[in-house]
């Protein structure tokens, strides 16, 4: 059974620590090290604080929790419309999951912002969208272990700091990703001895 500790955002597998798909990205040269590494702590502390009040917020709005707007600042709250007005065109159902950990089958554990009926979404508060995003979704639809994959997609939500509609955009080569993403796991042969190297 997956648990997951919010607080130290670590996930445990039947009570044996895994590490989080972030981490493994990381081992296959997918993490986002390099790129933040000459990024001022402070901007970072920022953009997490911001990233953290944003989620929060459209989460609880997601599960009709009136409280969400006590989670966002004057720097969040621009995002957070930007949501709002990408919302109608949004494949997010009443029977959807929401911000679900998933995994620790396939040794790792993972937590998409909301995961619904036909789609896993990522919501991104970011200036721009990095590539490794579609790797890390693929990784949570591994996770997520989908009978029908094909069926359920996946779909990045790019909210704007001037508050305008996000812009939404899906992963053009669902097959190509998910399988890239089986492969990564195969060269760091996770999948056959599931083991964190």
């Amino acid at each position: 059974m997956l648990s997951y500790d919010d607080a130290e955002h670590r996930y445990y597998w039947f009570g044996v620590e895994i590490p989080s798909l972030s981490k493994l990205m990381e081992q296959t040269g997918w993490g986002r090290g390099d790129d933040l590494a000459n990024v001022p702590e402070k901007v970072l502390e920022t953009a997490r604080t911001r990233g953290e009040q944003v989620h929060s917020a459209i989460n609880k709005y997601l599960s009709a929790d009136p409280t969400f707007a006590s989670e966002l600042s004057e720097a969040s709250e621009p995002h957070f419309n930007s949501f709002l007005e990408a919302l109608p065109g949004l494949p997010i159902t009443a029977e959807g999951w929401g911000e679900l950990p998933i995994g620790g089958w396939c040794g790792y554990g993972t937590t998409p912002d909301w995961v619904d009926t036909g789609a896993i979404i990522e919501f991104k508060a970011t200036y721009r969208i990095h590539p490794s995003v579609w790797i890390q979704l693929a990784g949570q639809h591994f996770a997520l272990n989908d009978a029908a994959p094909q069926n359920r997609e996946r779909l990045v939500v790019h909210l704007q700091k001037d508050g305008k509609k996000a812009k939404v955009t899906r992963d053009k080569e669902p097959k190509i990703t998910y399988a890239f993403w089986r492969n990564e796991l195969d060269k760091i042969q996770w999948k056959r001895d599931n083991k964190w190297r």
